[in-house]
Formats: C-alpha cells, structure tokens, sequence
C-alpha cells in the first residue's frame, strides 16, 4: 500500500509534505523512509507516464529538451545575477546546445535502466557553485519559485566527490538536474581532472 493511500484510509498521519509545489520544495531529509519513497514516486510519475523513448525525452530533433535547458540557464543566470552565487552550465562532454548527448543517454538506459526512458533525469541539468553552506538555501530557495523542486539532499558518489543534487520539474512533467557543489569540488572535477577520473571508475563497477 502506497504512503498516499495509506494516508488516506486513515492508516499514518502525513509527518511532512511529499509532494511539492511552486514556492514550496520537498526535501527528502525531512521524510521518513517510506515518506521519501512515495515523494519520489510523486515527483517522476508524469515523466513515467508520457516518456517511453528517447524522443520523448528530447523532441524528434531535440526541441524539448534545448527549451527545457534555455529555461533553465535563464533561471540560473538570474540566480547568479541577484545573489552573485556562480551558475555553471554542463562540461565540455555535453552537446554544442549544453543538453546531454543521445549517445550516453542510450548507453546509461540499456545498461542501468532496463530500457525505461522515463527513469532519466539529467539530460537537462546545470550546477551552482557554493563558497559557503548558507548559499545552498538561497539557491534552492530562488529555484522553488520558478520549478516544482525536489531536494535530494548531498550524496558522496565514486571518488568521495561531494554535491547536493536538486530534481526541478518543468511544466510539461519533464524532469532536470541542479548540483550545487563546494569549489573545491568543483574545481578538483573540471580542472584538475577528476571528472575524466569519474567516467573512468565508472566503467569499473
């Protein structure tokens, strides 16, 4: 039984909002488990129900997914203009027009994914640069007024790299990906190699 129905039959009391709304993010820390588990259900279920292949991701000659990461770089230069926190658009690994190339998109859903386009959230994505912790409220902050934001909290990935990944669900149901990263990170992935490191570990596991 979902964490919704159950809260409708009565069975829990709601702890904390799970479903998130412009103004309003939903950050999973703040759940319990089965809470966090029933939020993201939420958050992807109109990708998971209108994306079945990779044109559905991204229009037939990538439209989409270009409108979603103008809207996005539009958003974030703002972000950067008022608060003076560095926005950063995708590496030098992106396509020309800054969206996630088809290729990986194809290798990471047959390989990880079981062939379900709808799982990927990161062909649209960005990252904001962060000199002190303070500045992580104030972006997400910025970013919930414009998106329906859902806040996944920071993770370590492979190397012991450190970011905070934040989902932002445009109109159309369509998901992209925010990292706000420390500096140091920051620098230490795009120019000291580390990224390059990264896709190389990668390959190991």
């Amino acid at each position: 039984k979902s964490v919704k129905q159950a809260i409708k039959d009565g069975g829990i009391e709601p702890t904390a909002k799970i479903e998130p709304e412009i103004g309003q993010a939903v950050r999973l820390k703040d759940l319990s488990k089965p809470e966090k588990q029933e939020a993201e259900r939420l958050f992807r279920s109109k990708q998971r129900e209108s994306i079945k292949t990779i044109d559905d991701l991204y229009g037939k000659n990538n439209e989409i997914a270009i409108a979603h990461q103008k809207r996005l770089n539009q958003v974030g230069r703002q972000i950067k203009k008022d608060t003076g926190i560095r926005y950063a658009t995708p590496p030098f690994r992106a396509a020309k027009d800054q969206i996630k190339a088809r290729a990986r998109v194809k290798e990471k859903v047959e390989g990880k994914y079981g062939g379900h386009y709808h799982h990927i959230t990161d062909i649209v994505r960005a990252s904001f640069v962060i000199e002190r912790t303070a500045e992580v409220a104030r972006v997400i902050k910025r970013l919930e007024k414009e998106f329906e934001v859902l806040d996944e909290g920071f993770a370590h990935n492979i190397g012991n790299y450190l970011d905070r990944k934040v989902l932002v669900r445009f109109k159309d149901g369509r998901i992209g990906e925010i990292q706000i990263v420390e500096k140091n990170f920051y620098h230490a992935k795009y120019k000291e190699g580390g990224n390059e490191l990264y896709y190389k570990l990668r390959t190991l596991h």
